[in-house]
């Protein structure tokens, strides 16, 4: 079945799932007196402490699961996409086309999840690497080659 999501929808779901799935596990003190601080500066900086762990053990867990997701594409792909370049396969409904379709949504899902997780806005992220690359690699300087950047350079 085809999945109807919104962005908004799948972040929140791949965040609570990455939380709750998280493979870092955080110990709580067992004494709840030693968690309560004498003064502020103290509770704040155990407060940061405490979130930096946490999304740091959630950013871990979703490359996890975004390397899985990235795998399972990758099995998908060479058994299921035709090897002549066959563009009917990818217009016409099949088991495989969709299986493929799938895969794409799960790793989509988990770069989402992990953009989430790490504040990373994602449009604006690849804004700034298109950027990047405009100035490594100037169209009238490198079109046509493939050599490194620094050859670019000026």
């Amino acid at each position: 079945p085809p999945i109807q999501e919104t962005t908004e929808e799948v972040m929140k779901e791949g965040f609570s799932a990455a939380s709750q799935n998280s493979i870092c596990n955080v110990d709580a003190p067992s004494d709840k007196n030693a968690t309560i601080a004498k003064d502020v500066k103290t509770t704040t900086t155990t407060t940061t402490m405490t979130t930096t762990t946490s999304c740091t053990c959630q950013a871990r867990s979703q490359i996890f699961q975004m390397t899985s997701d990235l795998g399972n594409l990758a099995a998908k792909i060479q058994q299921y996409a035709p090897f002549d370049g066959d563009k009917a396969f990818w217009s016409t409904n099949s088991v495989g086309r969709n299986e493929i379709y799938d895969a794409v949504c799960s790793l989509f899902r988990s770069i989402l999840t992990l953009c989430k997780i790490c504040d990373v806005r994602l449009d604006i992220a690849i804004v700034k690497k298109m950027e990047l690359n405009n100035k490594k690699y100037p169209v009238e300087l490198c079109k046509g080659k493939s050599g490194k950047y620094t050859s670019y350079s000026t």
